[in-house]
């Protein structure tokens, strides 16, 4: 975090394996969608970035939010429950 920053702060890009912009939006607009679902605040100030790849325009949403999942909870960071929705 920059000095001074609070809250929570994350950023969505995309690699350069995409052909069109078309492409790069909706891998950036499916991932951010599964981060939002699946992602669970505990209110501690943190900052990530994430990277779409060309392969999660293939996924399915799904498959797309248990592979954020299981990211997020190897990294410690909360989730939601894979029941709730």
């Amino acid at each position: 975090m920059l000095p001074g920053g609070d809250g929570e702060r994350f950023g969505f890009g995309t690699g350069r394996g995409f052909r069109t912009a078309v492409e790069r939006n909706r891998a950036r607009r499916r991932l951010r969608e599964a981060f939002r679902q699946v992602y669970r605040s505990d209110g501690r100030p943190r900052a990530m970035t994430a990277t779409a790849r060309r392969e999660s325009l293939d996924a399915g949403f799904e498959e797309l939010k248990a592979s954020v999942r299981s990211l997020l909870m190897s990294l410690g960071v909360p989730v939601e429950d894979v029941d709730r929705r």
